[in-house]
């Protein structure tokens, strides 16, 4: 089931990005999709918490720059190869 998500979230991103961004030159659009790191909940064993997670992925969004619309990557700031 996830490899099938995961496969539609990259097609859906990939469309998004090449509907949008022949519009979006010269504007501040940024399009980027960020993983989150798998958090500590009742159903999950991850290694941080979700506030911990939530700060991570704010901090990764407040980093982004136009430079890196269309990119896929994790909430650490590695590229994922989408």
């Amino acid at each position: 089931m996830w490899r099938s998500s995961k496969t539609g979230l990259s097609y859906l991103m990939g469309t998004v990005h090449s509907l949008f961004a022949p519009e979006a030159r010269g504007t501040r659009l940024l399009i980027a999709m960020v993983d989150g790191e798998l958090c500590r909940l009742r159903m999950s064993r991850g290694d941080i918490s979700s506030d911990e997670a939530a700060a991570q992925l704010i901090e990764r969004l407040d980093s982004l720059t136009l430079a890196q619309t269309g990119m896929c990557q994790h909430a650490t700031g590695d590229a994922l190869p989408w």
